[in-house]
């Protein structure tokens, strides 16, 4: 069975704002996860990495994060783990 996703021009921008801010936050936990590593530590889990969100939306650098909803940058770095 398929599906065909009918949205808005609207609906379009949101959701590609939405998938940037999801790319940004794999990018910054990526980032996090490979500095670690060169550090000589392990791998950092993703509930560690989860509290970072908070950090980032609230940053001035990337306080536009806070657009997308918090689930889906959690996704981000669920699927980095």
């Amino acid at each position: 069975m398929e599906f065909e996703l009918k949205a808005t021009g609207a609906d379009r921008c949101t959701m590609s704002r939405f998938a940037g801010c999801k790319r940004v936050a794999y990018n910054k936990g990526l980032a996090l996860q490979t500095a670690n590593y060169a550090a000589g530590n392990n791998h950092i889990r993703y509930e560690s990495l989860a509290k970072y969100v908070g950090v980032w939306r609230s940053d001035s650098d990337s306080v536009w994060l806070g657009e997308a909803p918090y689930h889906v940058l959690q996704l981000a770095l669920k699927d980095l783990d």
